[in-house]
This record gives structure tokens, C-alpha cells and sequence, in this order.
């Protein structure tokens, strides 16, 4: 995909089937249902899966924020897996993609050259 494209996610391909909660929360969410979404699933409940067909549902590129480096690495593994181009999916934050998962520390980390840096001093700064 290129940069320019605005649905890039919409090119990506699951070929499997969801599993019947997987699919009920797909039926149940219509598409383009806003900005924020918060789905509670327990541990092997395929969390991942979920928010992909959900972000696939909507075509946009999408960036994941997991709690640790185990969790962000099944998400970025599940998206490759559904990815026409492995390089479509980065779990660098200097290397944003169509899909970008990162640990939440990637986004108040300091004087790494994050791209996300001047957003954490500034979250960082007492007043």
C-alpha cells in the first residue's frame, strides 16, 4: 500500500472463522461506530484477532498500544498473518506503518528520539 492510500487496512485478508464471541461482538458493532473502542476479553479470547477485524472492518491504518512487549508481539504476529506485505505492520515507533503496535511506554519515554518524545515531556511537565 501506499502512504497516500486511506484504507489501507482494507486490503488486508482473514481467511479463517471467527470464534461465535468473536462474531457476535462483529455483529454487534456496527462500522464506523466512533473513535474509541473498549472491548474486555479474557486471556485466550483472541483479543487480538478481534481488533484486527475490527480495524480491518474500517480500513484505516491503526495503531495498537499493548502493556508489554509479549502482548505487542502476538498483536504485530496476528497482523502479519493477515497483511498482504509483512512490512505493513512495524512494532518500531520510528518506523510507522499501515498497522503500528508499541508498548504504552513507547508513549511517555524520554530522550530515546521517539517521535513521540514532545508528547511526553509535555504530558511529563508539572504546572
Amino acid at each position: 500500500m501506499t502512504a497516500s492510500d486511506p484504507t489501507p487496512l482494507a486490503a488486508w485478508r482473514y481467511t479463517g472463522t471467527p470464534r461465535t464471541y468473536q462474531a457476535q461482538v462483529l455483529e454487534r458493532i456496527p462500522a464506523g461506530s466512533g473513535p474509541a473502542l473498549h472491548i474486555v476479553a479474557p486471556p485466550g479470547a483472541g483479543k487480538p484477532l478481534l481488533g484486527l477485524l475490527l480495524a480491518m472492518r474500517e480500513g484505516r491504518r491503526t495503531l495498537v498500544l499493548a502493556p508489554s512487549t509479549t502482548i505487542r508481539e502476538q498483536w504485530a504476529r496476528t497482523a502479519r498473518s493477515l497483511a498482504p506485505d509483512p512490512a505493513d505492520v512495524s512494532e518500531h515507533p520510528q518506523q510507522i506503518a499501515d498497522l503500528t503496535a508499541l508498548t504504552y511506554h513507547a508513549l511517555s519515554v524520554t530522550g530515546d528520539g521517539s517521535p513521540f518524545e514532545a508528547l511526553a515531556l509535555a504530558r511529563w511537565r508539572f504546572k
